[in-house]
């Protein structure tokens, strides 16, 4: 029979011994000082161990610290695991408040992979939509926080980072692109046609608001509305430009 010698302080074992997982062998003197393991209750094979050879082997992994997690760990769809105390150290994710190892910085804030690559973005700020968005047919989504920062449109209501401003006769519109490429004005007086306009069948390309229509000079030949003189006559008579 060969003689067996304790791996922890190396004298020769006489009476009874522990035979653990990994071959070696400790002394009852030495058995009695080693902690048990934190998982499956068994004598671990090192006094500084808090675990046992096999659950050490077997045990899942935090896979930011690669530390053994002997007791609750986070879960982070769809296949991440990590300890607690990585869980609050790492950032968390502008949107899903999720922890991310790698993330991806964009416009101040930092996003998990998951959700820079499929979160809705901003049409306005090209931020990713977090909580509460909003969507409109013209623009598609935007942020609520441009809903509640970027002025709407006057016509349409639509957010617009940059409008066009015309004059009506009461005050100045804020206008969005397309509004404002729709949008028409006196031929005389250059304000928008909001309301009631009017066209002369002997000029019906040019459009006039009803003020200018009302009080504006005509042309005494075609009856158009005119803003300037082009040529008056002895007799008194005006024409416009097209009539001169």
């Amino acid at each position: 029979m060969s003689t067996l010698y304790c791996s922890q302080c190396q004298c020769r074992i006489l009476g009874r011994y522990t035979k653990w997982e990994d071959g070696t062998t400790a002394c009852s003197s030495c058995v009695a000082s080693y902690p048990r393991c934190l998982r499956c209750g068994k004598l671990t094979s090192n006094p500084n161990a808090k675990m046992c050879y096999t659950c050490q082997a077997n045990s899942p992994r935090c896979q930011v610290c690669r530390g053994v997690l002997i007791d609750r760990y986070v879960k982070i769809p769809p296949s991440t695991i990590m300890c607690l105390p990585c869980n609050e150290m790492l950032p968390k994710c502008n949107r899903c408040s999720v922890p991310f190892v790698n993330g991806i910085a964009h416009n101040g804030k930092r996003y998990c992979q998951t959700c820079f690559q499929q979160g809705i973005r901003c049409r306005l700020c090209d931020d990713i939509c977090s909580g509460q968005y909003w969507q409109h047919p013209k623009i598609g989504h935007f942020c609520n926080g441009c809903k509640s920062s970027v002025p709407g449109c006057s016509w349409c209501g639509v957010p617009t980072i940059s409008p066009r401003t015309l004059q009506d006769h009461k005050k100045k519109l804020q206008l969005c692109g397309d509004c404002f490429s729709q949008a028409q004005t006196c031929h005389l007086c250059n304000l928008v046609l909001t309301g009631r306009y009017f066209a002369h069948p002997n000029a019906p390309e040019r459009k006039f608001c009803s003020s200018c229509m009302r009080q504006a000079e005509r042309c005494d030949f075609c009856s158009v509305p005119i803003a300037h003189r082009i040529f008056k006559y002895p007799d008194g008579r005006v024409s416009c430009k097209g009539c001169f």
